[in-house]
């Protein structure tokens, strides 16, 4: 059958699908399982972000240290 109004679209869905409107509706479960999936990732990504600051910290303690080594000032005694 065709539509009298628009001769182009046929009114068969089989034959011509006619999209949603709007976002389509998720089951519970899946937005459970969506829901759990980003908190995962979230958390890795904290984790590697605790990483990535713990190494860039004991980076510039040791360079601070070897810094320190390398400008060793003469110790003066002030206790005589």
């Amino acid at each position: 059958m065709v539509d009298r109004i628009n001769p182009i679209i046929p009114r068969n869905p089989d034959i011509f699908p006619v999209p949603s409107v709007g976002r389509p509706r998720v089951s519970e479960q899946e937005r459970d399982q969506r829901r759990r999936e980003r908190e995962d990732d979230e958390r890795e990504q904290e984790q590697e972000r605790r990483r990535a600051a713990a190494a860039a910290r004991r980076a510039a303690d040791a360079a601070a240290a070897d810094a320190g080594e390398d400008d060793e000032r003469p110790h003066v005694d002030l206790i005589a």
